[in-house]
């Protein structure tokens, strides 16, 4: 093999590797349980009050669960990095997530990661 070639490749093999890896980029929200910020509507009891509770929505692989009044729906959804902008497949909702505050906006409701408490 010619130097000159051997150079040429030696050179462009340096190049690509010393090149910004363009990975997809992390979902904030994977793994994540998220509280509403006040507390809602969570059912009706027997004796006609209500029970008033925060709203959850657990994040894990593209997939969301909400606990919201007393219900428990679960879907798939899309994290856009760019925007912030959180699209749920197959529903007319709307959310986002701020990761700069750690604030979810889901369907104009205000949520807040819930920390592991420590043991």
């Amino acid at each position: 093999m010619k130097p000159s070639i051997l150079f040429g490749c030696v050179l462009a093999v340096g190049v690509m590797a010393g090149a910004p890896q363009y990975a997809a980029a992390a979902d904030p929200l994977d793994g994540k349980v998220f509280r509403s910020v006040e507390k809602l509507i969570g059912g009706e009891r027997r004796d006609g009050s209500v029970n008033m509770i925060h709203w959850t929505i657990r994040f894990k692989d593209r997939s969301y669960q909400w606990h919201y009044t007393d219900v428990l729906a679960d879907g798939k959804y899309e994290y856009d990095a760019r925007t912030g902008a959180v699209v749920i497949k197959d529903s007319k909702l709307k959310a986002s997530y701020d990761a700069r505050t750690g604030v979810l906006t889901w369907d104009r409701r205000k949520y807040v990661e819930v920390k592991e408490e420590k043991k």
